[in-house]
């Protein structure tokens, strides 16, 4: 089978300057290489779809299925160029500013528990943020969610300078 890599390049450089990104920060997102965002979107020849191809697909917000179709010499789903509204919604404004791969995360997935620990000796104002996120927190094993919550407790009684004490495996 004959696969279109220029094709998918352009539809991968298409749809990240519809979303307003750059080379970088869809890098940044998708936890890659800038350079490997390049090769992809320079039509660079592969023997298998690399999962870093994948990866683009879903962080453009692709369905799944999206690049074998484009490789086969399909068309990219249209992305409408997003611009950030003047009422942008709470999260939206939290996010403003953020790294992207922070952005991201912030963006996905239940908050579980959160923490704000001060960090000033005075009046300077600099705090620790946590916020201790689960994919799907309903879907979780409730040993593993419980697991996951005592490192946390753990890990914050640290941080606050308070004594630890043990937790079972």
């Amino acid at each position: 089978m004959t696969r279109d890599w220029v094709r998918l390049g352009l539809a991968v450089a298409a749809a990240r300057n519809a979303h307003g990104w750059t080379q970088e920060e869809l890098a940044d997102l998708a936890n890659l290489g800038r350079s490997t965002v390049q090769a992809i979107e320079g039509g660079r020849k592969y023997v298998r779809i690399p999962s870093s191809v994948l990866v683009l697909e879903r962080v453009l917000g692709w369905p799944a299925g999206t690049v074998e179709e484009i490789l086969a010499g399909g068309d990219a789903p249209a992305i409408e160029r997003t611009e950030p509204a003047a009422s942008a919604s709470p999260r939206d404004q939290f996010a403003r500013g953020m790294p992207l791969r922070i952005a991201q995360e912030l963006a996905t997935g239940d908050v579980v528990e959160t923490a704000v620990l001060d960090l000033s000796d005075d009046a300077a104002g600099v705090r620790l943020v946590v916020v201790l996120k689960a994919d799907d927190a309903r879907t979780v094993n409730p040993a593993r969610m419980q697991h996951a919550l005592d490192k946390w407790v753990q890990a914050e009684r640290k941080l606050r300078g308070l004594p630890t004490r043990d937790v079972t495996d």
